[in-house]
């Protein structure tokens, strides 16, 4: 039987939610009883890779050509083809991975059938759940059930099956390779010529995130290809933790003035400069310090403005103003304008849905905003809101919670290590 077939026979008969096949499928194992086989096991030995089949009571071999002597029989990135209906949730015929069938099987089509649509590539479950979200109602109690919904019994199980994926992280996600433990070779030399270049500048936080750019760019090059690539996906584990541990400690605030900057120019694998001796205790002390001080800061500034706009009131009607904010409608901003108000001529329309927000993308549009309500005091008109917030009176105060809540996590996130990095900055949004 030709690896494929046997693939798509095993999912079939759910073994893909057995812990102990997903391992005999995807890794080399040994010493494997084959007394007490259940159903489509895989036996592995040096001639070949086998399973059994209980209707005939007998082993059945893998082709021979499906077979890589010392690799296990399945590659979580290996190709393969699939055609409409070989499993629940295709629709379409795809190309795809075995590691792709394997989450379907697992989550989606575990906790949807075959409702939710096939997910190939690079998977991301932030926007899985925004797909969910749209469609996701309560678990009916009469048992009559809409087939183009979601309910919330089959989201548990789904969420069951993205727990039981996090078994197979020692098998998928490598984090310990011989270049995931090495610094580049080469990187020495390289970081040596570019001090040396910008040795006048060395207090800019420009010129020193230019020169993590190039150290960066350089051990992306030395990492291409290997398997901890899939493990190192984050820019903290790659711009800071390992630009950190193999290339440079970089530039390091004191306790005092946090813009004033200390470059270090050894990594921790080379070991600590003498000579920046009070800038490693400096920074020891400052991250125990601000655990208590940062957080206390944000909780203070999220609690003032919530006290602040606590009487603040939406009015119903409009103020009348004439001024918004000019923005341009991009894939990144669009679906904020639903509920919100646009200024065409000398009247408004107001955005329905998405697909009414999705018909300005590309244009250049004026947006009602409450940074120009002519209400007197500190009262908004619910054109200047949108109607998001316009359905509660104090729907003001629910924002500005949520804003503080946004500080708060600013401020929380500034005692951890953060990137050093040029951003380019939009002076007609910043001063408006």
């Amino acid at each position: 039987m030709k690896r494929k077939e046997y693939f798509l026979l095993a999912l079939k008969n759910n073994k893909h939610m057995e812990v102990s096949w997903l391992f005999s499928a995807f890794s080399i194992t040994t010493n494997v009883d084959e007394k007490n086989l259940k159903h489509l096991d895989l036996v592995q030995t040096a001639a070949g890779i086998s399973f059994y089949d209980k209707d005939t009571d007998a082993m059945v071999s893998i082709n021979p050509e499906d077979v890589v002597p010392g690799q296990p029989l399945l590659n979580f990135r290996r190709g393969i083809s699939l055609k409409a209906g070989d499993l629940p949730n295709v629709h379409n015929d795809v190309v795809t991975t075995y590691g792709n069938c394997i989450f379907n099987m697992c989550s989606l089509v575990y906790g949807f059938g075959s409702k939710f649509p096939f997910i190939t590539g690079l998977i991301s479950v932030k926007k899985i759940e925004a797909e969910i979200a749209k469609i996701l109602q309560d678990t009916p109690k009469d048992g009559n059930r809409d087939p183009k919904a979601l309910y919330c019994d089959e989201y548990i199980k789904y969420s069951d099956g993205i727990q039981f994926l996090t078994e197979l992280s020692n098998m998928s996600v490598w984090g310990v390779t011989e270049k995931a433990l090495t610094p580049p070779p080469g990187i020495k030399e390289l970081k040596k010529k570019l001090l040396e270049e910008n040795k006048d500048k060395l207090h800019d936080p420009v010129v020193i995130a230019n020169i993590y750019d190039q150290l960066i760019k350089y051990d992306s090059e030395y990492l291409k290809g290997d398997a901890s690539e899939d493990f190192l996906i984050s820019n903290k584990l790659r711009k800071v933790v390992r630009r950190k541990l193999y290339l440079m400690q970089g530039a390091e605030p004191g306790l005092g003035n946090r813009n004033e900057l200390d470059l270090v120019t050894n990594s921790l694998y080379e070991g600590w400069q003498n000579d920046k001796f009070a800038t490693f205790n400096n920074v020891s002390r400052a991250g125990s310090f601000d655990r208590g001080s940062e957080t206390q800061l944000g909780g203070v500034s999220a609690k003032e403005i919530l006290r602040a706009t606590s009487n603040t009131r939406i009015i119903k009607g409009d103020c009348g103003t004439k001024m918004g904010i000019q923005i341009v409608v991009t894939d990144d901003n669009y679906k904020g304008l639903v509920g919100l108000r646009v200024m065409e001529g000398t009247g408004t329309k107001q955005v329905q849905d998405e697909a009414d927000a999705k018909s300005y993308l590309g244009k250049v549009i004026n947006k009602r905003s409450p940074m120009f309500c002519k209400l007197e005091k500190t009262d908004f008109c619910e054109y200047c809101v949108g109607k998001r917030l316009a359905d509660t009176e104090t729907g003001a105060s629910m924002a500005a919670t949520e804003l503080g809540g946004i500080f708060l996590g600013i401020f929380m996130s500034s005692m951890h290590a953060k990137e050093l990095r040029v951003a380019e900055m939009d002076l007609n949004t910043c001063f408006t």
